[in-house]
């Protein structure tokens, strides 16, 4: 750089939308009569805590010649960026703006960066779509949270509501899930199995097409119009297939899919995750962490290629890593926007490196690794079996999985969570004479989960399929 470059920062968002009291000292109180407030032109303000830094950065602002945006690769980055170059009254067209735009924070590509900047214009539309979110989100809260809580306290409620886009429809997914669970009663059935004994080995076969009972009654009529009774009785097999299946490793992560894997195997909370991350993105060992692809461009696929052998080291498994060419489930530069998805970069830790990190960091780097190396891998290949058991009239099916080749399963082989546990089936054949002892079990209807954290975050992604308004 040249030697009068100047470096500064923003200490996050210097600038904000004013709140209503700055349009109109009325709004200090909150009243109906005052619902809703739409703002002809709206307002924005330095933070109250950050007039000392906005003041530093203005005035470099107001002397620069040239101008880089180098705040986060993504609108919000943008946001912050160009927020203060508003508020500061910065002329853009007696000015030379560029935007430095990083995936990672290792020396090659910030030195790529600065050799490829990008021009203001699309980074300026970032930051109209950022600030567009922004007053949508105002116009939500600061109408939202009066209404409600005056309306309440109209009934009697006390106390302060906060009305937000995200929040309110988050909280009321909670709500649903705890209200079902509330309302939950138990309901008893009755189930019609067969323990199948073939071969001298046992195995659980269950009512096909599948039935629950919701009575003893129900159930004797269903049995004695198959032609079966409780207990012991003779079987046949009446059909047996097997299928060669696979199936492909993992997509790589997002930051809300990382964040769920993380909670579901190691109850990480998401701000955990997301704090591990950000710490490994600033050690240079990770990606970009806020990302919702789960893409990457030739160009990772490339450098990862060519570290392979490096990045295998850390993992105490021997495992083929032989599919290097790019496959379009990982590999599609045309769904990479603004980030790519979570992956290691080009500067790969030594194991002492790792192992001095904490704990939630280490497990972080690993499951990104894992992930990661998977897609080089073959796929998980298995023989899944069905086995069809006529006794009476009636049909009974039982499931079983043999895998044949472990393929990218072998990275995670010691997560049981991982593993997919199947019954072993006995070797039968089509017209087999068995032995079929049919079983009633009464059982009961159980109550909806309450969410995780990770299941949370899945259930934000898909909330279209739970919220109508």
């Amino acid at each position: 750089m040249p030697d009068n470059t100047l470096v500064t920062y923003g200490l996050g968002h210097l600038v904000e939308l004013a709140t209503p009291d700055k349009y109109d000292q009325k709004y200090q109180q909150w009243a109906l009569s005052n619902l809703p407030i739409f703002p002809d032109k709206y307002k924005f303000e330095v933070s109250a805590s950050k007039k000392d830094q906005y003041g530093i950065v203005k005035d470099l602002l107001a002397k620069a010649d040239t101008i880089i945006v180098a705040t986060d690769s993504g609108r919000e980055g943008s946001n912050i960026a160009w927020s203060i170059m508003n508020q500061a009254h910065i002329d853009v067209k007696k000015k030379t703006i560029k935007r430095l735009w990083l995936n990672s924070l290792e020396k090659d590509a910030i030195i790529t960066g600065f050799k490829n900047l990008g021009d203001w214009h699309k980074d300026y539309l970032a930051y109209k779509e950022a600030q567009t979110r922004q007053i949508s989100d105002w116009l939500i809260g600061m109408n939202g949270s009066p209404l409600y809580t005056l309306f309440l306290r109209q009934n009697g409620v006390r106390g302060v509501y906060s009305i937000g886009r995200v929040q309110t429809p988050t909280l009321y997914m909670v709500y649903q899930r705890d209200q079902a669970i509330k309302d939950f009663k138990p309901e008893p059935y009755l189930e019609l199995n067969a323990e199948i004994l073939a071969n001298q080995q046992k195995f659980v076969a269950k009512l096909d097409p599948y039935q629950r009972f919701k009575d003893e009654t129900g159930l004797m009529t269903f049995m004695q119009a198959k032609h079966v009774q409780k207990g012991s009785q003779a079987g046949l097999i009446k059909d047996v297939q097997k299928q060669a299946k696979k199936r492909a490793s993992p997509q790589l992560f997002s930051l809300s899919s990382l964040q769920s894997a993380m909670n579901k195997r190691y109850h990480a909370s998401a701000s955990q995750t997301l704090a591990a991350i950000q710490s490994l993105y600033e050690a240079k060992f990770l990606s970009y962490p806020r990302t919702d692809c789960a893409y990457i461009t030739d160009e990772e696929f490339e450098y990862l290629v060519a570290n392979l052998t490096k990045y295998l080291g850390l993992v105490s498994k021997q495992v083929a890593l032989t599919n290097t060419t790019p496959n379009k489930r990982y590999v599609n530069g045309k769904k990479v926007e603004e980030h790519y998805a979570i992956i290691m970069t080009k500067v790969v830790p030594t194991k002492n490196q790792l192992a001095a990190l904490p704990k939630l960091q280490q497990q972080v780097y690993d499951l990104v690794l894992r992930t990661t190396l998977a897609m080089f891998a073959d796929p998980y290949e298995y023989e899944g079996t069905t086995i069809i058991t006529q006794v009476g009239d009636a049909n009974f099916k039982a499931t079983g999985k043999v895998p044949t080749k472990q393929g990218w399963q072998a990275l995670f082989d010691d997560h049981t969570a991982d593993q997919q546990e199947a019954a072993t089936l006995p070797l039968v054949h089509q017209g087999d004479q068995v032995q079929a002892n049919l079983q009633t079990p009464q059982k009961e209807t159980t109550p909806p989960v309450p969410f995780t954290e990770g299941t949370l975050i899945t259930a934000m992604k898909m909330a279209g399929k739970t919220l109508d308004d």
